[in-house]
């Protein structure tokens, strides 16, 4: 696993023996140069070292309220006592005080002690820069990719990963133009759980996480949902491309989030919520992921919506397994046309474009063979019969069929094409293609067999 700990400063402090309180004296000369008194403290700290008491001394520099070392270490500066800290040196103190909790040893009590210390580090982090602008996100960003390095408890580990998104989505929605911002910085972090490279925000990696805590539904879902929020953020601000990508991680996210939502009684405005985007975007892009997509109407999140959004829903289920004859009959409605109306997310130019590819793949599929007519694709694509080409080329493109067109025939031969839906009808229209197959096979035996008797 890549890690994203900053390398210590040296020039920062001398780290050999005493370090930490060379560190806590020099701390200290930040705070009395505002007046405070440390003197205290730099009795504890010299205390909780003598007794190897590492939590303790954590707690008592970064958790107590009589010695703010994380508002010196907050505040920016270019390295003088007078402007606070640079960015490497903030970062590393702070690394140099947390790694004391990993000398606690390994034993499970003492490690969820230690993991409970980095999660309320954590807390105070976000509420300190939520609260004041005097504080540094991107400070605190640093501070916390180092608490998601060391952490070894999964709960633990994804509540930090979950305070890092929480915070760049804070820090964006102060400055919304930033092209720079933390949550670009997240998306471009590329994290090795597995051989994809995928980046740190991918659903993809952000499941793999997820997947570390065996019974934590609320947990994932908490995960899901920032997350989600994030890549919400980011599309706004990346070009074409990237925002293309993010879109359908996003999409990818809000499945990962309905499907937390085991039953009808789980159900709630978040769901709602959730399932609302995310049947959006599958009838805004039903073909990227249409293998993600394809079993969206079981979840009970989506289901939810046949009462909140029944013009939603009713699309839903007519781009998931319904015809363009379906799908015409519902955009000639009064509510429809209301439905379209109110939603910016979504134009009846571009739904009628993608029902007539979804229903060129259901007609390869329902095929009986693997030949299918120009005349065919005209009357079920209801198009002109010189757009024909064109619809399977788009087809093509896109991967939901593999074909090749005959001009002189005006035949379109099917090599593959992916199913919308396989009920008791697509068994039945699968038998009839293997028993044709058999049949085919059968007639080529026969004939081997009376050329050898010639």
């Amino acid at each position: 696993m890549t890690a994203m700990t900053m390398i210590p400063s040296s020039a920062l402090v001398n780290v050999a023996e005493q370090a930490e309180l060379s560190l806590i004296r020099l701390l200290s000369s930040h705070m009395q140069s505002s007046g405070a008194s440390t003197t205290r403290v730099e009795e504890d700290c010299e205390n909780l070292i003598a007794h190897a008491d590492a939590l303790g001394f954590v707690r008592r520099v970064l958790l107590s309220d009589d010695f703010p070392a994380l508002s010196v270490l907050l505040s920016e500066g270019g390295g003088s006592e007078e402007d606070g800290f640079g960015l490497t040196d903030a970062v590393s103190a702070f690394s140099l005080l947390v790694a004391l909790l990993q000398r606690e040893g390994s034993d499970d009590n003492v490690e969820m002690d230690a993991a409970e210390v980095q999660k309320d580090v954590a807390i105070k982090l976000l509420n300190m820069c939520e609260n004041s602008s005097t504080y540094s996100n991107a400070y605190a960003m640093g501070m916390l990719k180092v608490l998601f390095d060391l952490a070894t408890v999964p709960v633990v580990k994804c509540f930090l990963f979950q305070s890092m998104v929480q915070l760049a989505i804070n820090a964006q929605s102060e400055d919304s133009s930033s092209s720079s911002s933390l949550l670009v910085e997240l998306w471009s972090i590329r994290y090795t759980y597995d051989l994809s490279n995928a980046s740190l925000l991918s659903a993809r990696q952000v499941s793999l996480l997820a997947n570390t805590i065996e019974h934590g539904t609320a947990e994932k879902r908490a995960l899901f949902n920032v997350v989600g929020k994030a890549l919400e953020a980011l599309a706004s601000i990346l070009v074409y491309e990237d925002s293309k990508a993010v879109a359908n991680e996003l999409q990818k996210m809000l499945l990962l989030e309905i499907e937390t939502y085991q039953n009808e009684a789980e159900v709630d405005a978040n769901a709602i919520a959730a399932a609302r985007k995310a049947a959006t975007g599958a009838i805004r892009d039903p073909v990227t992921l249409f293998s993600e997509q394809r079993n969206m109407l079981k979840l009970p999140a989506v289901l939810a919506l046949k009462n909140s959004e029944p013009n939603l829903y009713k699309l839903l289920t007519i781009f998931t397994q319904g015809t363009l004859e379906e799908y015409m009959g519902f955009s000639a409605t009064p509510a429809s046309q209301e439905f379209f109306a109110g939603n910016d997310d979504l134009t009846e130019v571009q739904c009628r474009k993608n029902m007539r590819l979804l229903s060129l793949c259901s007609l390869a599929s329902d095929s009986k063979t693997s030949e299918i007519s120009y005349a065919e694709i005209k009357e079920a694509l209801d198009i002109h019969l010189h757009e024909v080409e064109d619809w399977v080329i788009a087809a093509r493109r896109s991967g939901m069929i593999d074909a090749k067109m005959d001009q002189i025939r005006e035949i379109v031969t099917i090599n593959r094409c992916v199913v919308r839906k396989f009920g008791k009808e697509q068994w039945l229209a699968l038998q009839t293609k293997l028993n044709l197959w058999k049949e085919n096979i059968r007639s080529v035996l026969d004939g081997l067999k009376e050329q050898q008797e010639i």
